[in-house]
C-alpha cells in the first residue's frame, strides 16, 4: 500500500473495523520512492485511535526510511523484514 495514495482511507477503515478485530495498521511495500512521510496523515489518524503501528523501514530505502518512520510518523518500532 506504500505505493498508493489511499493510506488515510485505509486508516479510517481500520478504525471503523476495530470493534470487529482490527488491532493495528501496517505500512508495507516497496520503499524506494515511497517514504513513510508520504503517509504521515494516516499514521497520525491511527495513533489517536489505535495504538499498534508497524512500518517496514530500512530494507530498500536505508536509514532515511527508518528516521522518517520514527520522526514523521511517530513510530517506536520499525520492521526490517527479519521477523
Amino acid at each position: 500500500m506504500r505505493n498508493m495514495d489511499v493510506s488515510l482511507e485505509m486508516a479510517e477503515l481500520a478504525v471503523d473495523f476495530r470493534e470487529r478485530g482490527v488491532v493495528g495498521f501496517r505500512l508495507a511495500g516497496e520503499e524506494g520512492g515511497y517514504p513513510p512521510k508520504k503517509h504521515v496523515d494516516a499514521f497520525h489518524y491511527i495513533q489517536r485511535r489505535i495504538s499498534t503501528l508497524r512500518i517496514h523501514a530500512g530494507e530498500g530505502f536505508g536509514k532515511e526510511s527508518i528516521w522518517q518512520a520514527i520522526q514523521y510518523c511517530g513510530h517506536t518500532r520499525t520492521d526490517t523484514g527479519r521477523d
